[in-house]
């Protein structure tokens, strides 16, 4: 697993964490197109430092744009959740955690969660 860390020196503004966000899929895709990843932000709360996940472990393959953006969305909603819908956050540090995978692996995620929501529909 290859952890990416942004470090702030500052409070982490909306913006900035969408470029930071863009910058990182940007980067990844000129090494691979699968991608399977969680993102872990740490920030004070009442003095004390607190971790949270702002997805799930996901894997997404990055030529499918839309799923790209729709990932982007989910992620910033939750950030901009986390927030209070406040512009700025007091934030230490962001991880992304991710795992380069190939298209075998992303084919047996899809399918075993294709598996999962017919399962889900026919309780």
């Amino acid at each position: 697993m290859i952890i990416r860390t942004i470090k702030t020196r500052k409070e982490l503004t909306l913006t900035k964490f969408k470029l930071h966000l863009n910058n990182f899929f940007y980067d990844t895709k000129k090494v691979t197109l699968y991608l399977s990843l969680q993102l872990e932000i740490f920030y004070f709360y009442n003095n004390k430092e607190t971790k949270t996940y702002l997805c799930k472990k996901v894997t997404v393959d990055l030529n499918n744009k839309k799923e790209c953006i729709t990932f982007k969305k989910i992620i910033i909603n939750n950030f901009n959740n986390l927030a209070n819908s406040k512009n700025k956050f007091n934030t230490e540090k962001v991880n992304i955690c991710y795992v380069i995978n190939n298209k075998e692996y992303y084919e047996q995620y899809k399918n075993k969660f294709k598996f999962n929501f017919y399962l889900c529909i026919s309780k």
